[in-house]
């Protein structure tokens, strides 16, 4: 298994998600929030630069996956097209 790190500041100036290309999972650590088997964008409560990690969420977007594991809560099965409208709406 060889995992891609993907620079994702926002949540955190250091912030990264790993993608395993092999098993089509974006683990998303605190990039994302899932809930109720759906895909969120970041938390404004618990992100230190909201423009800089909605970026992050773009550039997540232009990634090829099929679930989403997040720090906290359940993985989901998504793909960069959820990830389009979240970008839109912010």
């Amino acid at each position: 298994m060889a995992l891609e790190v993907v620079e994702t500041p926002g949540h955190t100036p250091g912030h990264i998600c790993l993608l395993d290309r092999e098993l089509s999972t974006l683990f998303a650590g605190d990039a994302l929030t899932g809930s109720d088997g759906t895909v969120a964008g970041p938390n404004a409560r618990f992100t230190a630069d909201m423009p800089m990690a909605v970026g992050s969420v773009s550039k997540l977007a232009a990634l090829t996956f099929e679930t989403i594991a997040f720090g906290h809560g359940a993985p989901v099965d998504a793909t960069a097209d959820d990830l389009t409208g979240l970008v839109a709406a912010k």
